[in-house]
């Protein structure tokens, strides 16, 4: 059985190797359209697989207060407006992508993590309990994965 902290430094080399491929597939130059093809048919597939992923953790996180008793972080709902905005940038990016908006895809996708990172963020200290709130039980998973 595959230990948590096993799936985060997975989730996290996964993390870092998405951005590297972003990061050749939006610096390379138009004549390199085949590489661009392969690159692009990469990246559908890292935002096929990141979408579940995200909603799955998002999951987690409304269970992660009181040691992952399923109690979720204080205003849940609103806390989880940016984790909802960060899946659904990432399907408009996967449909720009497919429609060979690569301009737009990148907006979505950082616009995507940004949100993410929103979400992560406002978990800190979102439980109720100590001197000015907890930490969900997986937090620092969290933050980790987005490092």
């Amino acid at each position: 059985m595959i230990s948590h902290t096993q799936k985060s430094v997975a989730r996290s080399l996964r993390s870092r190797t998405a951005s590297v491929i972003f990061g050749v597939f939006f610096l390379t130059p138009v004549a390199n359209v085949a590489f661009a093809a392969d690159a692009k048919d990469i990246i559908k597939q890292i935002l096929d697989e990141a979408t579940p992923q995200l909603q799955s953790t998002m999951a987690s996180m409304s269970q992660g207060c009181h040691n992952g008793q399923g109690v979720p972080p204080l205003n849940w709902a609103g806390r989880q407006q940016p984790g909802n905005a960060a899946v659904k940038a990432l399907s408009d990016a996967r449909v720009a992508l497919a429609e060979c908006r690569i301009a737009d895809g990148k907006q979505q996708i950082d616009y995507g993590l940004g949100q993410w990172d929103n979400l992560i963020a406002s978990l800190h200290q979102s439980c109720s309990g100590g001197g000015g709130g907890d930490d969900p039980t997986y937090y620092g998973n969290y933050v980790q994965f987005r490092g």
